[in-house]
This record gives structure tokens, sequence and C-alpha cells, in this order.
């Protein structure tokens, strides 16, 4: 009886130790999968600035007049002020 409680106790023990061992290679395995994902992400973009770059393209933001305006012309026009974005290549 007493050897059947040493072993249950010793099992109880290494259990502990695989709880452990599992929880650390569960976040290794995770740094590793967000680090990839992260790569990816970064990769994608590297590219959508290099054809910007190799088609002479540039961004260039374009305000409405509007925004001009006093802010006695803003109270009685009341209109909200829009912005775009336009792609245009640079002259060169």
């Amino acid at each position: 009886m007493t050897l059947i409680r040493q072993v249950i106790r010793d099992l109880v023990k290494d259990v502990g130790w695989v709880v452990f061992y599992g929880f650390l290679t569960a976040m290794s395995i995770m740094a590793f999968v967000l680090v990839g994902l992260s790569y990816q992400h970064v990769a994608s973009q590297n590219d959508a600035i290099r054809r910007f770059t190799q088609n002479d393209v540039s961004m260039v933001r374009v305000k409405d007049l509007s925004s001009l305006m006093t802010a006695a012309d803003r109270e009685t026009t009341a209109q909200p002020v829009r912005t775009s974005f336009m792609w245009a290549p640079i002259p060169g």
C-alpha cells in the first residue's frame, strides 16, 4: 500500500512538470507563429511600397477650399470639410 501511494505521489509531481513544460512549449510556438505572421505582413507592405516607387507614384493630399473659410463662413454654411487622396506620377 505504501508503494502505491509513493508511485501516485511521484506521478502527480511529474504531471505538474508536464503541464509546466507544455505551457512553456505552447508559449514558444505562439511566439514563433506571431513573428512569422508579422514578417509576412511587413513583406507584403514592402512589396506595395516597392511597386509605388518603381512606378514613380506619389500620394498627395488634396484639401477642399472650404477648409480655408473663416469661422463665420463655416457657421453659415455648416458643411463638413472633405478631403481626398490622389495618386499621380512624379514629374521628372
